[in-house]
């Protein structure tokens, strides 16, 4: 995993890629990855992430924000929604639902036992000049010798949105 340090301390990064598009034959890739971000060209994309979130002390929970390179109009929003943080069961649990900044680190609850937490962001982003995205997670609060992963069955879908006249 690549790390970067940020205001709110280190982050792990994370890019897991599925591309779709609204176009019945694109005349080349939607998006590429290179080096752990996804490039945004102008125009407008939805970008959804189903996070799968454990760690080794429930105390430490997880916290998710996004970096983007370009520059975004008006539009732009996400949705996050997740296990409250310091929860003690990831099936049954009080959950948050908010919209907040591409940058804003939003925590969720984790549960140190085999069963993982889902956290889900929805983000809408009208790219006005093009950049990369980068998802970024850490642990909320620190604790000495725990972890907070998101595991390989996270996944993020990237699609490219199109206006079609009737």
């Amino acid at each position: 995993m690549n790390y970067q340090d940020t205001a709110i301390g280190p982050y792990q990064e994370l890019v897991v890629l599925i591309a779709a598009s609204k176009r019945d034959a694109p005349p080349h890739p939607l998006l590429e990855t290179l080096g752990g971000y996804v490039n945004l060209a102008v125009g407008w994309w939805r970008v959804e992430a189903f996070l799968h979130a454990s760690g080794t002390d429930a105390t430490a929970d997880i916290k998710i924000t996004w970096n983007f390179t370009g520059s975004t109009g008006t539009g732009t929003g996400r949705g996050c929604q997740g296990p409250q943080v310091n929860t003690t069961d990831a099936g049954v649990t009080t959950m948050r639902a908010a919209g907040n900044l591409l940058t804003t680190p939003v925590p969720y609850g984790i549960v140190n036992t085999s069963q993982a937490s889902l956290c889900h962001e929805d983000l809408l982003i009208n790219v006005t000049s093009a950049g990369q995205l980068t998802l970024f997670w850490a642990q909320n609060t620190a604790v000495a010798g725990a972890t907070s992963t998101l595991s390989t069955a996270s996944r993020m879908y990237v699609t490219q949105l199109t206006y079609q006249a009737t």
